[in-house]
């Protein structure tokens, strides 16, 4: 994925082993959620974006005057749409 923010740092491609060693135990070490947990919570926010959708269309209409078209599918929540395994 390319940065498109300057003035974030990237990554240096010698530096991924420890990162991923880094997360890797992390994970093991049981601080992470159950991935049950997480697909909870991805399903109460898929929800709660189709229940409140008229909702965050007038936010973002309001803050930041996006027109109607561009309102419909804005890019923060577009994997809402995505099919996922529950």
């Amino acid at each position: 994925m390319a940065h498109t923010n300057a003035s974030e740092p990237l990554t240096l491609i010698t530096e991924i082993p420890q990162i991923v060693a880094r997360l890797r135990a992390t994970f093991d070490s049981g601080r992470t959620k159950p991935l049950s947990w997480r697909r909870a919570q991805l399903r109460a926010m898929r929800r709660m974006l189709t229940e409140e959708r008229a909702t965050l269309e007038k936010a973002l209409s309001s803050d930041l005057g996006k027109p109607p078209w561009r309102r419909t599918r804005p890019r923060s929540v577009s994997w809402s749409t995505r099919s996922t395994t529950p």
